[in-house]
């Protein structure tokens, strides 16, 4: 199986990569060479990631990813920017080389990114499987270099659970690996598996399923960092819900602005003949139970003016769908959305109302 893209992994694994330069350490030229997985079997393919830095712009640039005679060349794949990129395939008693060459001059800031897949081959011994990522300049001097190292595994782990006598016994080893193959990912979930119920640390996938277990009615337009957020604050939004600092917190998480909330009456009349009680309204144009949402909000980015006021009118959709969901059922509302213009010198922004 093929693991995640280097740009994704690189970061979080650097550190396990024996031969990779502290990050503070600075070089024309810089290489990182990462593996999918660092535990394997004999027979299962490996996928290597390969990372290449231009720090200061450079020419002729040659890399060269080697690999030990126990793993089997299967396929590569050159940087997204140079599709057409065929490496030069070198074979050695110690083992493979592909030579990837970068002609001609190179500006500083570029990197690259390659991808390397082999297959392990038969050991009857568990061992360490080394591969390099060296990388040379035009006079064939190395200028940097990373490499990894890689666990094999001749047996798998459920022989522990056996009488020894069935550790000789090359089938029942093998046989056993394929349940533990089939089972590992599945035990590895289950090791990290309230991660998935913490909303800052669970997949984007699993954020609407979570939703559902709050009682939260996600709305597609949410993104994950705003969905994450809205999670978070489920249980104080749902002791709030029907309030006016819960609604107001609602509208905040979803556009990162303060919300102003106004209840509000008018044409207060009291006529001689009535009588102040729990049935009256006061004012003969007065909506009872009303209030009003006031917010300021930036533009949202368009190709032309008629997306962008597409995007709006989506946008106060969601809103009105989360005002009609919080609110107190009996109760109506206005609301009002000022989108900011432009900016001035002075103090306060231009503003337009919709």
């Amino acid at each position: 199986m093929i693991g995640p893209e280097l740009s994704l992994v690189q970061d979080e694994i650097q550190d396990r990569a024996p031969g990779q330069p502290p990050a503070d350490t600075w070089a024309p030229v810089s290489v990182a060479h990462i593996v999918d997985q660092y535990n394997r079997y004999p027979g299962e393919s490996v996928t290597f990631f390969t990372r290449l830095e231009i720090n200061e712009a450079s020419e002729d640039i040659t890399l060269r990813i080697f690999l030990p005679p126990e793993l089997s060349l299967e396929n590569y794949w050159p940087p997204k920017e140079q599709p057409q990129l065929v490496p030069q395939l070198e074979t050695s008693p110690e083992g493979q080389y592909l030579a990837w060459t970068l002609a001609g001059p190179q500006p500083a800031g570029r990197r690259f990114e390659y991808r390397t897949e082999a297959r392990i081959g038969p050991l009857w011994a568990d061992e360490f499987l080394s591969s390099q990522a060296l990388v040379y300049d035009p006079a064939g001097r190395p200028s940097a270099e990373a490499s990894v190292r890689l666990a094999v595994h001749t047996q798998g782990k459920f022989m522990r659970y056996l009488p020894a006598l069935y550790e000789q016994d090359d089938f029942m080893r093998r046989f056993l690996m394929i349940f533990e193959s089939v089972w590992a990912p599945i035990r590895a979930q289950s090791g990290t598996i309230h991660h998935y119920f913490d909303p800052g640390l669970t997949p984007a996938y699993f954020l609407p399923w979570l939703a559902t277990w709050l009682g939260v009615e996600s709305s597609d337009k949410w993104d994950s960092v705003q969905l994450r957020q809205l999670l978070r604050h489920a249980v104080q939004l749902h002791r709030s819900r029907g309030t006016r600092p819960g609604l107001q917190q609602y509208l905040e998480l979803y556009t990162g602005q303060q919300a102003e909330i106004v209840e509000s009456f008018e044409n207060f009349l009291l006529g001689e003949e009535s009588a102040l009680g729990p049935g009256l309204s006061l004012g003969d144009e007065n909506e009872p139970h009303h209030f009003t949402v006031t917010l300021k909000l930036p533009p949202l980015a368009a190709e032309s003016q008629e997306q962008q006021r597409q995007h709006e009118a989506v946008r106060r959709r969601t809103l009105e769908a989360i005002i009609d969901q919080q609110k107190p059922a009996h109760t109506t509302y206005t609301l009002n959305l000022e989108t900011f213009l432009e900016k001035t010198t002075g103090p306060n922004p231009v503003v337009r109302r919709t």
